[in-house]
């Protein structure tokens, strides 16, 4: 599974898309899909950073290219730019910079919830 952190500015990725596909210098493309809402959303990667491309690449993603998709669940799906055959798939959480709450039980003294 991937994980987005908005909170972080950039995003490192590690796939082995080179090693499946067996060209090194290719354009990629990203489709996903919310779990939830079934909005989809489609970027490119970035060139490739890996110093060893045979073994595993490495994708350096700017955060600002998940502004626009809700925090949550996604499928994902990588095919090369020039045809529609999916390479690697996979799930993708986008974790939100929103602070989570969480609520217990009301106290059995007050009757009150108490919320973290």
């Amino acid at each position: 599974m991937l994980v987005i952190d908005k909170s972080k500015p950039v995003q490192r990725i590690i796939l082995t898309l080179t090693e499946t596909t067996g060209v090194a210098d290719t354009a990629y493309v990203v489709k996903l899909k919310n779990d939830a809402s079934r909005f989809e959303y489609n970027f490119t990667l970035p060139v490739n950073n890996s110093p060893a491309p045979e073994r595993y690449d490495l994708y350096l993603i700017a955060t600002s290219v998940f502004d626009d998709m809700a925090s949550g669940y996604y499928t994902y799906s990588i095919l090369t730019a020039d045809s529609d055959l999916a390479i690697e798939s996979g799930k993708l959480l986008i974790k939100d910079l929103e602070a989570t709450e969480y609520v217990t039980p009301p106290n059995t003294d007050t009757n009150e919830y108490i919320i973290y």
